[in-house]
């Protein structure tokens, strides 16, 4: 059972408005009235509001942290300029609850995790979603002979503009996590352990074939999703020994 809510508003698209702010007080007043009564507490920090509760942290069980992104970028057209990257995470002491009565010689420390993160990625050439025409000149010859023809500045052409993507935006990665850590012996011995499965969709790469009657190559886009699961344990142990009596 989580004894205690961090929430975190981390807004980048601008400073949240005051009646905004105004309402966010309000409900806080309003979810602390209602929790009393259960035994919870919350903890708000955001918009310079900070309580005393955080002097509790470190002596509830549980804790929930959350946070927002809004990121835009000239980059991307109109309709996909902005994106939304939320990230979440849980953690729960399951050793600190009245119930537990395990011997810390056998379990000294129990703590479950998870956590779940969205990243936004806009590393991409700029306005590829723009057609643009190159400027070239005509010339013969090498050297001084090259910059006129005929007595005359060489004329000026342009060519086809290259194919434009029919998608591009925001590439982004989703992480989620699950773990624990454990203590057994009296925290003489340790265990960490964690599985993740990371996921990135609408990857910017070069877009699919297209046969050679196309006339032109296909453009980059967001064209690709890939997808990674791995584990990671760590396991440790820490004592100390007299060495000849000292």
């Amino acid at each position: 059972m989580v004894s205690l809510f961090d929430l975190a508003l981390d807004h980048l698209g601008g400073d949240l408005h005051r009646h905004t702010a105004d309402l966010v007080l309000d409900l806080v007043d309003s979810l602390l009235a209602l929790l009393r009564n259960v035994g919870l507490g919350l903890l708000l920090e955001g918009s310079g509001l900070s309580t005393g509760l955080a002097q509790q942290l470190h002596r509830v069980p549980g804790v929930a942290l959350l946070s927002c992104r809004y990121d835009g970028s000239s980059k991307f057209p109109n309709n996909s300029q902005w994106g939304f990257f939320p990230s979440a995470s849980a953690a729960w002491r399951v050793s600190q609850e009245k119930f537990w009565n395990v011997s810390p010689k056998a379990v000294s420390n129990l703590k479950l995790r998870a956590s779940y993160g969205a990243l936004g990625n806009s590393n991409v050439d700029p306005y590829t979603y723009l057609e643009t025409f190159g400027l070239s000149t005509f010339g013969t010859g090498s050297g001084d002979a090259a910059r006129y023809l005929f007595g005359q500045a060489k004329l000026r052409y342009t060519s086809l503009p290259g194919q434009i993507p029919d998608n591009i935006g925001w590439e982004t990665s989703k992480t989620f996590d699950v773990g624990l850590d454990a203590g057994f012996l009296n925290g003489r011995l340790n265990l960490t352990a964690d599985y993740y499965i990371r996921k990135t969709v609408d990857m910017y790469t070069v877009g699919p074939t297209l046969p050679d009657t196309f006339g032109a190559t296909a453009p980059k886009g967001n064209y690709a999703d890939m997808s990674t699961y791995g584990y990671e344990i760590a396991l440790s142990y820490n004592d100390s020994f007299k060495l000849a009596g000292k």
